[in-house]
């Protein structure tokens, strides 16, 4: 009988404590997919924002200033350390150099089409618009990279 007693007393603690940690899963879990739904659509906004801005021909300066205004730019938000972000550094080098904006977009749909844009990525575009390369040229590479080919002489 007293077995039964302790065996009974310890299963009902087992159970309270298999209990409680499932809440505190399901809460957790709950916050971790909260947080990366928030960084999606923050993302879905910026990147709208971004094309309005430049279908209305605005300078990299400006679209910079609006982004940072709204906790969107650089050092803004959820940027955790990063020194800048790539997206914006391929608009600002791309307008810097007078690219139109038809172009600026051109460019940033072929680098949106494997996803996240990288540092890589952009280091890539200021390379190519450092030699004066045309926008049929940076897509060019930016396509041949996005399926591992490697062009000779572009």
């Amino acid at each position: 009988m007293l077995a039964e007693g302790i065996i009974h007393a310890l299963t009902d603690d087992v159970m309270k404590l298999v209990a409680l940690s499932s809440a505190a899963s399901v809460v957790l879990l709950t916050l971790i997919m909260a947080r990366a739904w928030r960084g999606v659509r923050r993302s879905e906004n910026r990147t709208a924002l971004i094309a309005m801005m430049l279908q209305r021909g605005m300078s990299a300066e400006n679209i910079e200033r609006v982004l940072n205004a709204g906790g969107l730019g650089v050092g803004g938000g959820e940027s955790e350390g990063e020194e800048y972000d790539p997206e914006v550094r391929i608009i600002t080098v791309l307008k810097e150099n007078e690219y139109k904006g038809d172009d600026v977009e051109r460019v940033l749909e072929t680098v949106r089409h494997r996803g996240r844009i990288d540092a890589a990525t952009a280091k890539i575009v200021e390379t190519l618009v450092e030699q004066e390369a045309g926008v049929d040229e940076i897509v060019g590479v930016l396509e041949a990279r996005q399926i591992g080919v490697v062009r000779v002489g572009v």
